[in-house]
């Protein structure tokens, strides 16, 4: 079944974030679902959401700015199936459901105001990529160039849209967050986040495998050396 674009307010409780390793906080990418695994996935968000907040103000900030002037732009929602990430990146209650109860986010950004928006029960705006059917008697949205105009204050500067994934963005590491002061470029923030990331997943046992190779880099800068012993590994999947 091709992939259909919808726009919808939606429960933001009944959307599940996987967006990336970290740069997703509470809404991040994980696959140990496990009881101990679950405990250590909750200190591993808490203590990286103190960290950021600390190191840059990030969550504040942006808690602040939703509640002050709500969303400027809307969450990239899959309807179905994983596009982007793995079935075992789903704990077991939502594999339970049918597919069309799947909500997954999980592009290239959204994690932070999907949390803020969990955190206070706001509904949040959103384009569905849907390849269930569940929307289809919903908005449909057909023109990618429509879509970045009428669903971003913030304009993404690369967008593609098609059968296979819907619409989507990209990543743009240059990008500044509109509720960070200008010298917080993507760039400067995530030399600060990848090593609170990982020093965070070693702490709690798990080892960060396959990290691209400027993360590697910024890690060796902040003296960052990861325990070879470490039993549990995970994969540096996504941005960061």
């Amino acid at each position: 079944m091709p992939v259909k674009v919808y726009y919808a307010t939606l429960d933001p409780n009944k959307i599940f974030g996987m967006v990336g390793r970290c740069g997703g906080g509470y809404n991040t990418v994980w696959e140990d679902w496990s009881d101990e695994g679950r405990d250590a996935r909750e200190h591993i968000m808490k203590e990286y959401e103190e960290g950021l907040n600390k190191i840059c103000g990030h969550y504040d900030k942006l808690e602040k700015s939703v509640l002050t002037e709500g969303f400027r732009n809307s969450l990239i929602v899959t309807c179905g199936k994983p596009m982007k990430r793995q079935i075992k990146h789903l704990p077991p209650e939502i594999l339970q459901l049918p597919e069309e109860q799947w909500l997954l986010l999980e592009g290239v950004t959204g994690g932070s105001r999907l949390w803020v928006a969990q955190k206070h029960g706001i509904k949040v705006p959103c384009i569905i990529n849907d390849s269930t059917g569940k929307f289809k008697d919903g908005i449909q949205l057909t023109n990618a160039s429509q879509i970045v105009a009428c669903c971003f204050r913030d304009k993404p500067k690369v967008h593609t849209m098609d059968d296979y994934r819907g619409f989507s963005v990209s990543y743009d590491n240059r990008q500044r967050a509109h509720h960070m002061e200008k010298h917080w470029s993507e760039e400067i923030i995530v030399r600060q986040r990848a090593p609170l990331w990982v020093s965070t997943m070693n702490k709690y046992g798990y080892y960060v495998d396959r990290l691209q190779p400027f993360v590697l880099d910024i890690l060796k800068d902040a003296g960052v050396v990861q325990p070879s012993d470490l039993k549990k590994r995970v994969y540096g999947v996504g941005r960061l």
